[in-house]
């Protein structure tokens, strides 16, 4: 059912026309899935920072900021990728969510010191009422 608007009382109003980008924009205040597709590969790509020799630590933006800071899932593929090597990582911990983004960090069986890499990845992130 579309084209149909409620009203509160004996007023009213002119109808409210959205485009679908409006309508996305305002229902991933409250859910975001990515990615949101269930082709296969079901990750996208970010890049990580490798510190101390066994964890990489990265940030994410969200694609539009939530209405409150939002539970979140994450999952990988397994691999950290640095200067074209792939190595394992243990299971990824997310901390400090807040609306806007979030933080994430896990051990990982080798690369260098202090270089740049990423990892593949997909989240839910939740702030429903």
């Amino acid at each position: 059912l579309t084209g149909v608007q409620l009203e509160i009382g004996d007023q009213d109003t002119e109808f409210e026309h959205r485009s679908y980008g409006e309508e996305l924009a305002l229902c991933q205040r409250y859910y975001q899935k990515v990615p949101s597709n269930t082709s296969s590969p079901n990750y996208i790509y970010d890049h990580s920072v490798f510190h101390y020799g066994s964890s990489f630590y990265a940030s994410h933006t969200f694609m539009q900021p939530m209405r409150e800071s939002p539970s979140v899932s994450i999952t990988t593929n397994g691999s950290y990728y640095e200067a074209g090597s792939a190595y394992t990582h243990g299971s990824i911990t997310v901390r400090n969510i807040t609306r806007e983004a979030l933080n994430f960090h896990a051990t990982t069986g080798g690369g260098t010191n202090g270089y740049a890499g990423g990892v593949y990845f997909s989240y839910t992130a939740d702030a429903e009422l």
